[in-house]
């Protein structure tokens, strides 16, 4: 499967989550995708999407259960989540999903679509580049980077 976060029982000293993650293509025989166990995980700017069970079922997200309500913000994922939390259900479209490309396009739904924190200044993206571009950071691994030339007249 993608990933497992357990309970938060067992570690007591450090805060559970998952920020600016892409969880996709996984295959296990449950729980494929992202399974959170604990009413404390907090996952964030995620996508998780087209994780599947041996059979074909769609297996995304699993403990989502009304003890973990608070614990999902700003996430795209088809499987529905917490109302006015930033979540979406809509397709994140990627560059090239079948090659694996899994960057935003142009038009995806989950560009500007995340919850800044503060420790993202400075930080990267999966591509080693700047995690917050143009004032909102995005949904999973990858910042998109606009496409276009620059044109100066003097």
């Amino acid at each position: 499967g993608g990933v497992r976060l357990f309970s938060d029982t067992f570690y007591t000293n450090y805060p559970y989550g998952l920020i600016n993650c892409t969880i996709v293509d996984n295959k296990a025989p449950s729980l494929s995708g992202l399974s959170a166990t604990g009413s404390t995980n907090y996952i964030a700017n995620c996508i998780v999407v087209s994780n599947v069970t041996p059979a074909g079922a769609q297996s995304n997200i699993s403990n989502t259960t009304a003890a973990n309500t608070n614990n999902y913000w700003n996430n795209c994922t088809p499987d529905v989540l917490p109302p006015n939390q930033g979540n979406i259900t809509s397709a994140p479209l990627f560059v090239d999903r079948p090659n694996y490309n899994y960057r935003l396009r142009a038009g995806s739904p989950c560009i500007n679509a995340g919850t800044n924190q503060a420790w993202m200044t400075g930080a990267f993206d999966l591509d080693e580049r700047m995690r917050i571009r143009y004032v909102t950071v995005d949904m999973g691994a990858y910042e998109f980077i606009r496409s276009g030339s620059i044109y100066g007249f003097h």
